[in-house]
C-alpha cells in the first residue's frame, strides 16, 4: 500500500513538469497582452490615470492604443500611458440573485411566521410559517433580480 503513494505522486510529479510553464502560471495583470487578447466587441471599462472611466465596446488595440466605441460612430482611442485598468463588463446572473433572493425572503417570512404562531397562535395551528415562508421567497425573488442586475467587473489589465 506504501509503496502505491509513492508511485502515484510520482506519476503526478512527472505530470506536473510535462505541462508547459503557460499552463502552470497565469499571465500577469499589468501585461497589455491580455488586452490585446479580447475579442472585438466586449464591452469594457476603461479606467484612466486622472480616475475617470470610459465605457464601451472594443474595437481596436495595438501596442500603445486602446480604441472604444460608444454609439454607432463615437470611436475613443486611449493612450496605453494613460490606463490604469481595463475590466471586461459580464452580466450578473439574474438566477443566482433570485435564488439568493428567495432563500434570504423565505428565512425572514418563515421567521415572522413561526413569531406569529409563538406570540399567541392557537396551539397545532403552524400555517403561517410556510405561508409566509413562501411569500418571503417570492418577494425576495423579486428584489434579488433587481438588486442583483447589473454588470461585474472582471480585471483584465492594471498599469503599474
Amino acid at each position: 500500500m506504501h509503496s502505491s503513494k509513492r508511485i502515484i505522486s510520482f506519476l503526478l510529479t512527472l505530470l506536473l513538469l510535462a505541462l508547459p510553464p503557460a499552463t502552470l502560471a497565469q499571465t500577469p495583470a499589468n501585461d497589455w497582452q491580455r488586452v490585446k487578447a479580447v475579442a472585438a466587441g466586449e464591452e469594457l471599462a476603461v479606467t484612466l490615470k486622472d480616475g475617470k472611466t470610459v465605457k464601451g465596446r472594443l474595437s481596436n488595440v495595438t501596442d500603445t492604443t486602446l480604441t472604444l466605441t460608444r454609439g454607432k460612430r463615437d470611436a475613443t482611442d486611449i493612450a496605453q500611458a494613460q490606463i490604469r485598468e481595463v475590466a471586461r463588463l459580464q452580466p450578473k446572473s439574474a438566477k443566482k440573485a433570485a435564488l439568493i433572493g428567495a432563500a434570504i425572503g423565505a428565512g425572514i417570512g418563515a421567521g415572522i411566521g413561526g413569531g406569529i404562531v409563538s406570540g399567541g397562535g392557537e396551539s397545532g395551528e403552524n400555517w403561517p410559517i410556510p405561508l409566509l415562508g413562501l411569500v418571503g421567497a417570492g418577494l425576495g425573488a423579486v428584489a434579488g433580480v433587481l438588486v442583483g442586475s447589473g454588470k461585474k467587473r472582471v480585471l483584465i489589465y492594471e498599469s503599474r
